[in-house]
């Protein structure tokens, strides 16, 4: 039997969060085990349309178009710092379905029951380990550009898992269980551990206008509100119990002050109810962008004042944005449990014993253990407050030569302490692109979490783009394998004609 890794006890694997990241981010990388959502090759195209909502809502304003409309887009990815797969072709071991992974010391079996090699997940500890993955599933959306305002509607299922700040000894025990003699009677430092996950639906109204212009500049901006449907959310979070380890797969914890809590559709063995909403919320995206501009294009308006047609749109020589990206929160109250765990002490024989279990039952073991300790302090209610995956982010682009740019964005992450949410990746990306109407390519670098480079390439044929942040990782061009990331949409885009008083570029 294959030991699950330990992302997998926080997380219930009847819910349709989990069954999401399952399907597209866990068998794609690590079997059992957990960003493309910002779609770097993408966004930070002066042709990205309704996709540049995602990185700043001002950008959907004085766009080349009248009308982009998407028809549906994915992107998912997954990054860690401390585990890692050897040198592989993953869309190829995809194809031959040959991509069964084996996790932690206790995962002994090489071969699959049909005789497949089981490939091993090797293990490079860092002393602040992470763990970060995201799903975005754009559904119909639309865009209405004018020339000093637009407007857009957007619908997507979005999923964010967390694990951050676990340090060294948490992590490596983690992986090959509770009997490393090593770490025996050390103190497991909990205090800044944070694991949380998040999955909603999402209708977005965005608003952007040109706030100011002149002949040189032009100053743009934009905010969306959003109306949020809570699928999945929990998380696990600690405010300074002590822990060691002990022989015999034992946890000795001390001064507990921990929460655990869980929205889920649990005992639901037939799944009817992961697709409802637990819970609703509200979000806010706001941004403002400044732009020098360049060269116009041919795209035009009939004016009569000047006695012929203007130019409506015009390519920027620069341009600087800011923004502050999914401020918000959901309010879950339908299956939902937040459970407080404090002052009382105990030794665990066998901890390990909880691997394998969903959120569900961990809660209820833990309540029905530790509720009838002298002094201990347990208290749960049936809703909670889950915040977004709030970050602040600054982009700056300019143009090289005709047609070519270099894109340069920063990602912030805003924790909100304890309490339950997910959290972001920090992330600081280059993007050189070639570009025009019909035809993109771009390569984005990325520096994830201040610490670890990741290579890209997204390729965008008129109403068709693909791509990858981590594409030499992902076809076995480097010796390690960190993580995945994959994204690719359809969308389509339209120009009134000369006829109604434009022109199509």
């Amino acid at each position: 039997m294959h030991k699950p890794n330990y992302i997998s006890i926080f997380l219930n694997r009847k819910s349709f969060s989990y069954r999401i990241f399952s399907l597209l981010i866990f068998q794609l990388i690590w079997g059992n085990q957990i960003s493309a959502q910002n779609q770097w090759g993408i966004i930070s195209s002066n042709y990205a349309g309704i996709q540049s909502v995602y990185i700043n809502p001002a950008n959907i304003v004085n766009q080349p178009f009248d009308v982009d409309v998407n028809v549906v887009s994915t992107g998912m990815g997954i990054n860690n710092n401390s585990y890692y797969l050897p040198k592989a072709n993953i869309p190829q071991r995809l194809m031959n379905n040959n991509l069964n992974i084996r996790v932690g010391a206790r995962d002994t079996a090489i071969y699959t029951t049909d005789g497949k090699y089981r490939h091993s997940l090797v293990r490079d500890v860092k002393d602040i380990s992470y763990v970060m993955g995201e799903l975005l599933v754009m559904g119909p959306s639309i865009l209405i550009n004018k020339r000093n305002s637009a407007f857009a509607i957007t619908t997507s299922l979005r999923n964010y898992v967390s694990l951050t700040n676990s340090n060294y000894n948490a992590t490596y025990t983690f992986y090959d269980g509770l009997n490393m003699t090593r770490f025996w009677d050390k103190k497991i430092d909990l205090n800044s551990l944070h694991v949380g996950f998040l999955s909603w639906y999402e209708v977005g109204f965005t608003k952007a206008k040109v706030l100011k212009e002149n002949f040189k500049y032009m100053l743009k901006g934009g905010a969306s509100g959003k109306l949020l449907f809570g699928l999945t959310a929990g998380g696990f979070y600690d405010r300074g119990t002590e822990a060691y380890y002990r022989p015999n797969t034992t946890m000795e914890i001390r001064n507990a002050d921990f929460t655990l809590a869980y929205s889920l559709a649990k005992d639901d063995p037939d799944e009817r109810q992961a697709y409802l909403p637990r819970g609703y919320g509200l979000g806010l995206d706001v941004g403002l962008v400044i732009l020098r501009k360049g060269d116009a294009v041919r795209k035009f308006d009939y004016c009569p004042n000047v006695f012929g047609y203007f130019e409506r749109f015009t390519k920027n020589k620069w341009r600087l944005g800011v923004s502050l990206l999914d401020f918000g929160f959901i309010y879950f109250n339908h299956q939902t449990k937040k459970t407080n765990y404090q002052n009382f002490s105990h030794s665990w024989v066998k901890q390990d014993t909880l691997y394998g279990l969903d959120l569900v039952k961990i809660e209820r073991t833990f309540t029905g253990i530790y509720s009838n300790l002298p002094g201990a302090n347990i208290t749960s209610t049936e809703s909670f407050m889950a915040f977004l995956p709030t970050c602040i982010s600054v982009q700056a682009d300019a143009r090289l030569i005709w047609g070519i740019y270099m894109n340069a964005t920063w990602i912030q992450r805003i924790p909100y302490g304890n309490t339950v949410h997910a959290r972001r990746m920090n992330t600081l990306a280059f993007t050189p692109r070639f570009e025009s109407r019909w035809l993109e390519v771009s390569f984005p670098v990325r520096l994830i979490e201040y610490q670890q480079l990741a290579f890209g390439a997204a390729l965008k044929v008129r109403y068709f783009y693909i791509g990858s942040d981590r594409i030499f990782e992902m076809f076995g061009y480097t010796k390690q394998i960190w993580g995945a990331d994959f994204y690719m949409g359809i969308k389509f885009n339209f120009n009134r004609k000369i006829g109604s008083g434009g022109s199509e570029y």
